[in-house]
């Protein structure tokens, strides 16, 4: 998807992606094309306002939207005690 216009399908689909906790930006950015800023920008202008600012608290920080920051975490926890993060 390059910078063209979306259709109101490609702007529902995004907006499924973007609230879905387990999908990360870099899935959304391989499966649609978009950027993280772009998908920001996106719902901003989509999303009622209220609606638009518990979505960016939600994802602020969320390691579970910036899937390669999740992937080092959990190489991360690995390292340090040597067990994999479910391990008990």
């Amino acid at each position: 998807m390059s910078a063209k216009t979306l259709t109101p399908a490609e702007i529902s689909q995004l907006i499924a992606m973007a609230w879905d906790d387990e999908t990360s930006f870099e899935a959304i950015q391989a499966e649609m094309g978009l950027s993280e800023p772009r998908v920001k920008a996106i719902m901003k202008r989509e999303l009622k306002a209220g609606s638009y600012k518990i979505w960016r608290e939600r994802v602020k920080g969320r390691m579970q939207k910036h899937g390669q920051r999740h992937l080092v975490m959990i190489q991360d926890t690995h390292d340090l005690d040597g067990s994999m993060p479910d391990d008990n």
